[in-house]
């Protein structure tokens, strides 16, 4: 049986492991046009060595933290303030939109982190 204090220290690198290689694939993906091509060389080579992982299921739960980054995204790109924003466009007319408050997509971003890591908790814990 394996001793609890080498499977805990074991699964946090695996989890991490898995964190950084769909952080590689979304961004091969996204920037698929341009440099793309040698991340997703990277992201398939990362793939298969956590695969010939021998307990490479102890991490898998990484793969969902990387489910926020959306969220942070849309907060990010929300705009300068929340509510109706206008400003001129230089040629005497006017422009703007709507923002909404950037917060919620914040707090729902760090709750798919959060709920990620008590996923990869609980499924790593020492069962008796």
């Amino acid at each position: 049986m394996a001793n609890p204090t080498e499977t805990a220290y074991r699964a946090w690198p695996m989890f991490f492991g898995w964190l950084t290689v769909s952080f590689l694939w979304m961004v091969g993906i996204a920037s698929i046009l341009s440099i793309g091509v040698l991340i997703l060389v990277l992201a398939g080579l990362g793939t298969w060595y956590m695969l010939r992982q021998p307990r490479y299921q102890l991490g898998l739960a990484g793969l969902i933290s990387l489910g926020s980054a959306p969220f942070f995204l849309k907060a990010r790109m929300n705009g300068p303030a929340q509510g109706t924003v206008l400003r001129s466009n230089g040629g005497g007319g006017v422009i703007g939109g709507h923002y909404s408050n950037p917060w919620p997509w914040v707090a729902v971003g760090v709750a798919v982190i959060i709920g990620s890591v008590v996923v990869f908790v609980v499924t790593t814990r020492r069962r008796d």
